[in-house]
């Protein structure tokens, strides 16, 4: 057969030379793919390669190509692009549906509740994602009703999660930071056990234990003074929020030889009055590393200051010495 097409014009009527050339490209058109698949047995591979190689087979497959493959209505990775969004429907697919590939995703009408084809049994179910855990997110005080087990509440102004055991939500995860007002405002319940709030203004760590705030960090307070050549008026170590028993661990130490002895006088109420002690005895400023030391345990009534005093009988002589004391928890 030639290679070329008859010259029909003027010689027949324009729509019958249309369906002539139309034919003869179609005969002719299989004739070259049945004539190219032999020629490819004599040709040399460099030449059969960019003839007939992966790349230009793949060119003339593509939408473009000559001869362009029509993918329409595959599914999985040869698939054509997919729709925005998850596609509702008004009953689930058949496990046999075409749609019913692993991982797949529907909506099913009304409620637009949202499955997934779970491909891993035989046959493969479709599965509410609300069984398997939702996450939504918003205020404390927003927090919908529980009842939908798996469900996850992240709490935007207190940074904790919850999660929907059936009943009620419950913490699960997170830390929370601000004023130690900012804690307390905070009312908790037994759902909110392990809930964690670290205090900026009394560098103090909390936890929910039993549905009440618990301060969980051993030292709530320190004074850690060096350089001290003078005695010290009253100073507020700390102010209990609850009246428990407290630990009060001190240690001073003269650091330049001169003359005086200090003494370090703790205050605080107890559930009976104000009370008093010297919590380190005296020691001397003669001496350079003269010290003392005492662990000693209050109990201490909410609201009124635990403070500490030092006074130095004779100081002079350049003398200067350190105080620490440490309070924590009892």
């Amino acid at each position: 057969m030639p290679e070329f097409r008859p010259n029909l014009k003027g010689v027949v009527p324009s729509q019958a030379e249309f369906a002539i050339r139309n034919l003869y490209d179609r005969l002719y058109g299989l004739t070259q793919r049945a004539d190219a698949v032999e020629r490819l047995r004599y040709l040399p591979f460099p030449q059969a390669e960019s003839l007939y190689g992966p790349q230009p087979t793949r060119n003339n497959l593509q939408a473009s190509g000559v001869a362009p493959l029509n993918v329409q209505g595959l599914l999985g990775v040869l698939a054509q692009p997919q729709m925005a969004g998850v596609p509702s429907v008004a009953a689930l697919p058949g496990w046999n549906d075409p749609q019913s590939q692993d991982g797949a995703l529907v909506a099913l009408l009304p409620t637009l509740t949202v499955y997934r084809f779970n491909g891993s049994t035989s046959p493969g179910v479709w599965q509410a994602l609300a069984a398997t855990a939702v996450l939504t997110y918003g205020l404390r005080a927003a927090k919908p009703a529980a009842g939908n087990p798996g469900y996850l509440y992240f709490e935007t102004d207190t940074s904790w999660l919850y999660y929907d055991n059936g009943a009620n939500y419950v913490y699960g995860w997170g830390t929370n930071y601000g004023t130690n007002a900012t804690r307390a405002g905070i009312g908790v319940a037994a759902t909110d056990d392990g809930a964690l709030f670290f205090t900026s203004d009394t560098r103090l760590m909390w936890r929910v234990i039993a549905g009440v705030w618990v301060q969980i960090t051993p030292n709530i307070a320190t004074a850690d003074l060096t350089v001290q050549a003078a005695a010290i008026g009253a100073t507020t170590l700390f102010t209990p929020i609850v009246t428990a028993l407290y630990r009060i661990r001190a240690y001073g130490v003269c650091t330049t030889a001169g003359v005086g002895i200090v003494s370090t006088v703790l205050t605080w109420t107890d559930d009976a009055q104000a009370q008093q002690m010297n919590v380190l005895g005296d020691f001397s400023l003669v001496g350079l590393g003269f010290y003392a030391q005492s662990d000693s345990v209050i109990r201490a009534t909410s609201g009124v200051p635990v403070q500490y005093t030092t006074t130095i009988p004779g100081l002079g002589g350049g003398a200067q010495y350190a105080l620490f004391i440490h309070a924590e928890v009892g």
